[in-house]
């Protein structure tokens, strides 16, 4: 949206409030200033368009994420569909995954994130499965890049079943080997359970897990 867009829409949203604005963890005062700072970036976008150049290395239906894998000189996407592709420098497509009979598909539900271990042994995948539930489950990866489905196992299960949409999925791994996901709030509209102002449930939080499983559960809380 442009910055004029944005800007009213956040005084229809602070105009229904249905809690104290002091409740929330932002201010007007920083809203204006994201505001301020959307169209100078909206500006230096628009010069920068200019000078791009693109070129089309291949055509993928529904991608949903991009890793890339250590050692290994491909790219890897997620499609939302269940698949997981290496993709080269043609623009040649391998399929290293596939887990579409597993999913639960369609609107904001399917296969939503990808990320691989520091060392490119181990990957994990985000997604909702047959139930609605939110699932990352981990991988273990040959010298080739194939994802050994046989070594599949459950980091974490997350229930999500009120509403489809609103299931997050970004995954991002760090320097030291932890996962990074990003949980939706449950679904529906403005998080009508108010799950990510609540400590005791995941929805609507950035959680951070070691996924190398401890003694009862399959992470470790680092």
């Amino acid at each position: 949206n442009q910055p004029k867009n944005l800007a009213e829409d956040l005084r229809i949203f602070f105009e229904n409030l249905e809690e104290p604005r002091e409740h929330y963890a932002f201010g007007e005062e920083l809203i204006h200033g994201v505001i301020e700072q959307c169209a100078d970036l909206d500006a230096r976008i628009k010069g920068l368009a200019q000078n791009w150049d693109f070129d089309r290395i291949a055509r993928i239906a529904d991608p949903i994420a991009f890793a890339v894998r250590h050692g290994d000189a491909r790219s890897f996407i997620a499609t939302q569909r269940g698949r997981v592709l290496a993709l080269d420098a043609s623009g040649s497509t391998e399929t290293m995954l596939d887990i579409h009979k597993s999913l639960s598909n369609g609107g904001e539900q399917g296969l939503l994130g990808l990320a691989f271990s520091p060392d490119g042994s181990e990957a994990y995948v985000d997604y909702t499965d047959d139930s609605g539930d939110i699932r990352i489950d981990a991988y273990s990866i040959d010298g080739k890049g194939r994802f050994a489905r046989s070594s599949r196992r459950t980091i974490i299960s997350i229930p999500h079943r009120s509403y489809p949409n609103h299931n997050g999925g970004n995954l991002v791994v760090d320097a030291h080997g932890l996962l990074y996901i990003g949980v939706g709030d449950g679904g529906s509209a403005a998080d009508p359970d108010r799950n990510a102002q609540n400590r005791t449930v995941l929805l609507g939080k950035i959680l951070r897990i070691d996924p190398r499983p401890s003694s009862d559960v399959g992470y470790a809380i680092p």
